[in-house]
């Protein structure tokens, strides 16, 4: 019998604080296979994913009397949600701008039941024993559904983030498995200096023993969605306050857990910053280091364009969601989207500096 075959897997789940459990059902006498629980390493380094504008799902705070249903703790602002676009893109400006408030607007989230199976696929063809052998069991995905929104799944705009949410944590939680390293790493190894078009200086390739070091952590997946319409140094506070409550979470339960490591999409890189600048966020000393994705260091130039041209809704166009919706909701016009735009720090903040 091959060394897999010993044993069965119970799949990895979570108890309510995230912690991993385990179960094991009884099997016939003939059956002589031991259980075997995979549990990750003591020590834990969280994962923040930090989206980029428009990439967090917002909610009123307080109702919005001039318009209809609009509700206190109404979710006006969800990105995967169509028919909620489209009552959207029905308001004039005077009344887009009144609901993008960023005074009375904050970050929501969804359920856990809106965190999409779809996107479970690396679990699904998971071949380690980590999650088990039948990982579609309905009971695992909706545990899995419930870890992940603690975790903040679903305050973010699904097809965006949700895919490399749920491969950051695969392929970080699964480097090898025995004395193999998986798929995913084995090519990473084999390819590195392949292509080095663009590629940055100053930075050795990554060396097998630093994969085995790696693996001796974990690295719970965390998605911190924020008010993209506030000011970058108010949601750079809020970041800094989710890192601080991340990591006292997990040292609360025990787990050897100091810092963390961020990745950003866009105007998070901002928001990261501002996390970890001194005199803002002041949580420098609690992130590990920071992978930036798009982030405009220097500004967008295209606000610019926005602010005097509007969103052309033309065909073709890479759009966070279907048809022309995007260009229907911040205006196809100067006059349509000013009220919205010049009434919201956080995109105000995406202009050029003078080091552009």
């Amino acid at each position: 019998m091959h060394e897999k075959e010993k044993y069965t897997y119970p799949p990895m789940c979570y108890d309510d604080n995230g912690g991993p459990t385990y179960t094991s059902h009884t099997s016939p006498a003939s059956d002589t296979r031991r259980a075997l629980c995979i549990v990750p390493p003591f020590s834990i380094i969280p994962v923040i994913l930090v989206p980029g504008f428009m990439g967090s799902n917002l909610k009123v705070i307080k109702e919005v009397k001039s318009v209809k249903n609009m509700g206190a703790g109404t979710m006006f602002w969800q990105p995967d949600n169509l028919n909620v676009l489209k009552e959207l893109s029905k308001l004039t400006g005077a009344k887009r701008q009144q609901v993008f408030d960023p005074a009375n607007t904050a970050v929501a989230a969804r359920g856990a039941d809106t965190i999409s199976s779809a996107f479970f696929g690396p679990f699904r063809t998971d071949k380690t024993g980590r999650y088990g052998e039948d990982v579609l069991a309905m009971e695992v995905y909706k545990n899995w559904q419930k870890e992940f929104a603690r975790r903040g799944w679903d305050t973010l705009y699904q097809k965006s983030y949700l895919n490399i949410l749920s491969q950051l944590e695969y392929q970080l939680n699964h480097i090898y498995w025995g004395k193999d390293y998986l798929q995913h790493w084995q090519e990473l190894l084999r390819n590195q200096g392949q292509k080095d078009w663009g590629a940055l200086k100053g930075f050795s390739a990554l060396q097998p023993q630093q994969l085995r070091q790696a693996a001796e952590w974990w690295y719970p997946v965390h998605a911190a969605g924020y008010n993209w319409l506030q000011s970058t140094r108010k949601s750079g506070m809020d970041l800094a306050e989710r890192i601080k409550g991340i990591i006292q979470h997990y040292s609360g339960m025990g787990y050897d857990c100091r810092q963390v490591i961020l990745v950003t999409h866009s105007q998070g890189g901002l928001v990261a910053r501002a996390a970890c600048h001194p005199q803002i966020g002041g949580a420098e000393k609690q992130v590990l280091g920071i992978v930036q994705g798009e982030a405009p260091t220097l500004g967008a130039p295209l606000v610019y364009k926005r602010m005097r041209a509007g969103h052309e809704s033309l065909p073709g166009l890479i759009s966070f969601f279907a048809g022309n919706l995007k260009a229907e909701i911040l205006g196809e016009s100067a006059a349509e989207m000013t009220p919205v735009l010049a009434n919201a720090p956080g995109a105000l903040e995406l202009l050029p500096t003078k080091n552009y």
